[in-house]
């Protein structure tokens, strides 16, 4: 198996390090590819720069395949995310994210709602989990279940079937985030028995993190 790390973050966002400090430690660790998917919002102005600095460190450092990416909040339950329309043709791959459970467009549950409902936040996760992989313009599912992990909310067999049912239909990737330990063993497995593509990723925000995650 390739030794690869499929999310990375730099400067450009909430990195600690460069690009190309990151690609000259991901080499020394011996990973053969790399993608850097840095957060971005709808009104980052710097992604041409950034896919500018990716491009001239790779062809600096041919030894290592590597790959641009960007890395979305999911904004609404529509399963749409935070980035500008003009982006998805700029990088190799998209990811789309939970940073939080949406209820509306750019409307959040808070921290004691999820906490008081659960239920409540699941259901609204689900539905927005659904729309997110018939969004066209996400490649990877990253983190797939963080954000019910953070706050102890279980997923039921069922659901994951059917995540795990659009996901083959709509050729979604799912990230095993080894940073954040998701999925657990269940999804994977019932992911697996779907077909899907699982891509691994460290979610290193610096050299530490990347080091110690790979």
């Amino acid at each position: 198996m390739i030794r690869e790390d499929t999310h990375l973050h730099s400067n450009f966002s909430d990195g600690k390090n460069s690009i190309e400090e990151m690609a000259q430690t991901a080499i020394k660790l011996g990973l053969k590819k790399i993608t850097f998917t840095d957060h971005v919002w709808e009104t980052s102005d710097w992604i041409d720069d950034y896919v500018e600095e990716i491009k001239e460190v790779r062809k600096k450092y041919p030894k290592i395949k590597i790959y641009s990416g960007i890395e979305a909040k999911v904004i609404d339950l529509s399963g749409n995310i935070d980035a500008n329309k003009s982006f998805f043709n700029k990088v190799d791959y998209v990811l789309g994210a939970f940073h939080r459970i949406p209820t509306g467009k750019r409307t959040y549950l808070s921290s004691e709602e999820i906490i008081k409902n659960k239920k409540i936040a699941l259901n609204f996760w689900y539905k927005a989990i659904i729309n997110l992989l018939k969004n066209k313009n996400v490649d990877i599912i990253a983190h797939p279940t963080f954000i019910l992990k953070r706050y102890k909310i279980k997923l039921p067999k069922w659901l994951k079937k059917e995540i795990a049912e659009n996901a083959r239909k709509t050729n979604k990737t799912f990230e095993i985030n080894r940073k954040h330990k998701v999925p657990n063993k269940e999804l994977i497995k019932i992911l697996k028995e779907h077909n899907i593509k699982l891509i691994y990723g460290s979610d290193s925000h610096n050299i530490k993190e990347l080091k110690m995650f790979n």
